[in-house]
């Protein structure tokens, strides 16, 4: 999987999440609203991201620890996923 395709995939998997959040929001009553579903993905970005800064931190233990191997494929999803 290309990092442009796991960046889609991570924030589409957070996007599902906040979309079936249980908490009411006033705001955001109209599912099909087009500023509902920029802010859902805004807020899958950033889950998304901080998702990607704690796999990059435990990666750069394991290369410390192995003393090989390398976190460019993560810091790539990074980048695509602040593109989108």
């Amino acid at each position: 999987m290309t990092p442009k395709e796991k960046a889609e995939q991570m924030v589409r998997k957070f996007s599902i999440l906040l979309n079936y959040d249980f908490v009411t929001d006033l705001r955001w009553h109209d599912p099909n609203s087009e500023d509902r579903n920029r802010r859902v993905k805004k807020d899958a970005k950033k889950c998304a991201l901080a998702a990607l800064d704690l796999i990059i931190e435990q990666n750069n233990v394991w290369i410390e620890q192995v003393g090989k191997g390398t976190n460019n494929y993560w810091l790539e999803v990074k980048k695509e996923i602040e593109q989108l």
